[in-house]
């Protein structure tokens, strides 16, 4: 049997509650949700991860609270994914990643 790289992500489930951080060193929150995006007319291929939710609005969210938009951060800013923490661009199309 083989084994599995260590450093290769295999489940976005191990990212919950990771610390996420700008790239400037600023704490934005935890991850507490992914959004997916999923083809049915490709079966073959598996659902992609399109953003990240956090802070406490992504919490209530995740728990079924639903009140006010979550903070979102578009999987595409994402720069480095570490074990203990996520690195993101700190501006997003112009305005702030928060």
């Amino acid at each position: 049997m083989a084994k599995q790289d260590p450093g290769r992500l295999t489940s976005v489930a191990g990212l919950q509650l990771v610390r996420i951080e700008a790239d400037d060193g600023t704490h934005l929150g935890h991850l507490f949700d992914v959004r997916t995006a999923y083809d049915p007319a490709r079966p073959d291929r598996p659902p992609v991860v399109t953003d990240i939710l956090y802070g406490m609005v992504g919490l209530l969210e995740r728990l079924g609270v639903r009140g006010k938009r979550p903070r979102t951060i578009p999987w595409k800013n994402v720069k480095a994914v570490h074990p203990h923490v996520i690195i993101v661009r700190k501006t997003v199309k112009g305005r702030s990643a928060r």
